[in-house]
């Protein structure tokens, strides 16, 4: 994999000095990135565009706020990102449909090698359950009763499973 020279923390500091030139080049280098995870995750290519186009006005807005002392500033604009996809998830109250519940099932068994060789590196020698339990919270947005009920699981396993595999990450320093 070829490393990116380009410069996030230099583009979003000028960002923060009111460059819009630099925001353009950010929009132009990280948003088709960006619009593909949103619309993984939303599964709707219109609130995956309407989410993008909020992010990079929060971007615009905030970028002042930036601190490149505190990390890295892609993990911040996709910090935001995160924050609007799962805003956005977590609109529709209760359980998933049965279609959804369907799309969710299938989502991940294709995506199950990625779910496991990405989490893999944190959550070595977890239980396959507990990793697909995290890739649907952190991903798709679910809460541990949506899980529960998505995995035909109990609550609490789910809790669990959750817990263990966040313990786990912490532990290794990748939350």
């Amino acid at each position: 994999m070829a490393l990116s020279s380009f410069n996030y923390n230099s583009i979003l500091l000028r960002c923060g000095q009111g460059d819009a030139a630099a925001l353009t080049v950010l929009f132009n280098h990280e948003s088709a990135v960006m619009l593909a995870l949103a619309q993984q995750m939303l599964e709707d290519p219109a609130k995956a565009q309407q989410a993008l186009h909020d992010v990079f006005v929060m971007v615009w807005k905030h970028a002042d706020h930036f601190d490149p002392a505190s990390g890295s500033a892609r993990a911040w604009i996709y910090s935001i990102l995160r924050y609007r996809l799962m805003r956005e998830l977590r609109q529709p109250p209760g359980n998933p449909d049965a279609t959804r519940s369907s799309l969710l099932r299938t989502w991940l068994q294709d995506n199950a090698r990625m779910l496991h060789d990405d989490l893999d590196d944190g959550l070595a020698q977890a239980d396959p359950t507990a990793i697909d339990a995290i890739g649907l919270a952190y991903y798709k947005g679910l809460t541990a009763p949506q899980i529960s009920t998505l995995m035909q699981i109990p609550e609490d396993e789910v809790r669990g499973h959750l817990r263990r595999a966040l313990h786990r990450l912490e532990t290794r320093g990748i939350t």
